[in-house]
């Protein structure tokens, strides 16, 4: 039904929206969580701290590194605008967790859109959406094909049909 021209991928970061200054912002919300998990195992903050302090990372929270680094992060979207705007495709699948958007009780694995139409919007946080409800064309058809496909080859998935 299609052939594959492009892929891309981008990290699920919400520091790729926030200008660096705030990025220790979010280190805040950790300090408070005693069910941090690393390496299968949950800890609280401090034991957390102490158990990766050999790993150097105060290094990167200098604000001159975290500016190189959103500097680098801005480079490399556009970099990857550019590429999407040359290669023009037809049809773009994109892959990424819902975080209780629209599922709000469950959390699958895989879930396919189907719908006709792609709403963004109204946007919940000014760093992750458009500043007005912005509409894209969804591909019923192509994600029909796709839900079957997967099916057919034995993975577990949700379709949203809308």
């Amino acid at each position: 039904m299609a052939n594959v021209v492009l892929g891309m991928a981008i990290p699920h970061s919400g520091m790729l929206g926030k200008p660096p200054e705030t990025w220790r912002e979010d280190g805040e919300r950790d300090r408070r969580n005693p069910g941090l998990v690393f390496d299968n195992r949950v800890w609280n903050f401090p034991e957390l701290a102490e158990q990766r302090r050999p790993e150097g990372f105060e290094r990167y929270l200098t604000l001159e590194e975290r500016r190189a680094r959103a500097a680098r992060c801005a480079a490399a979207m556009d970099r990857l605008r550019e590429i999407y705007a040359k290669v023009k495709p037809d049809i773009v699948v994109v892959i990424g967790k819902d975080q209780k958007e629209i599922f709000i009780e469950t959390n699958p694995s895989l879930a396919i859109y189907t719908g006709a139409v792609i709403e963004n919007g109204p946007p919940q946080r000014p760093v992750f959406a458009p500043d007005a409800p912005v509409e894209y064309p969804g591909h019923p058809e192509f994600a029909g094909h796709l839900t079957r496909a997967l099916m057919a080859d034995g993975f577990d998935l949700t379709e949203l049909i809308v």
